[in-house]
């Protein structure tokens, strides 16, 4: 087998039993089973369990980020000196994380479980490397939204992106809710119309005038 297939399968393995039991509840031993490998593999590959739990999520987060970048780019080419709307940035920022649970190819369900696991845990090395990639991408939307939404303070700013971004992990997290949205929609919505949607709150949440508190 080759190196990188192995590789890949620890990654899988690792995904799928994290989300299950989570991080701290799962063993090594657990994966190795799982992945059909040897002890050896997963230090030869990545060293240590920490190490396997940083790659476990970076390889997702990265493929996020870096499609965040890519339509951030587009953007700024296309309104060049005009600031840009706020539903855009937010589309282009919300898009790639919601579609990424929602397609098997790329984790699905499974790095959904992920998700929940990692939000109600507090392991530092998933807090690393789920804030550490984001910092840069974050740090660069902000910066746009400061020209698309100048009304608003930059401290106001960055709460409303953390509300916004908690809104985006619970989208996320609906593939394991469909019991829930069955019994709360009489209509199923596509994956595009819950985008929409999400982009919509998130939009006009940025967009709205200062609180009396901010005001003052």
């Amino acid at each position: 087998m080759a190196a990188d297939s192995t590789q890949q399968r620890i990654l899988d393995s690792a995904e799928k039993l994290f989300g299950e039991h989570g991080i701290a509840a799962t063993s090594l031993r657990s994966i190795i089973a799982d992945a059909d490998v040897n002890i050896a593999a997963i230090h030869y590959h990545f060293g240590s369990k920490d190490e396997l739990v940083k790659e476990v999520f970076g390889r997702r987060i990265n493929q996020v980020n870096e499609a965040r970048l890519r339509n951030l780019a587009q953007l700024r080419a296309k309104f060049t000196d005009t600031p840009v709307p706020v539903s855009d940035l937010f589309r282009a920022f919300l898009t790639p994380a919601v579609a990424l649970t929602q397609d098997p190819a790329r984790g699905g369900l499974s790095f959904a479980r992920l998700v929940a696991r990692a939000h109600a845990e507090t392991d530092a090395a998933v807090q690393s490397v789920l804030f550490h990639e984001l910092k840069t991408v974050l740090e660069q939307y902000l910066s746009e939204l400061g020209r698309s939404a100048p009304h608003v303070s930059e401290s106001e700013r960055r709460m409303r992106m953390l509300f916004s971004a908690g809104a985006m992990v619970q989208t996320m997290l609906l593939p394991l809710r469909q019991d829930f949205l069955n019994h709360f929609f009489d209509a199923k919505m596509s994956q595009e119309e819950i985008i929409e949607s999400l982009v919509t709150f998130c939009t006009v949440g940025m967009q709205s005038e200062p609180s009396t508190a901010e005001r003052l």
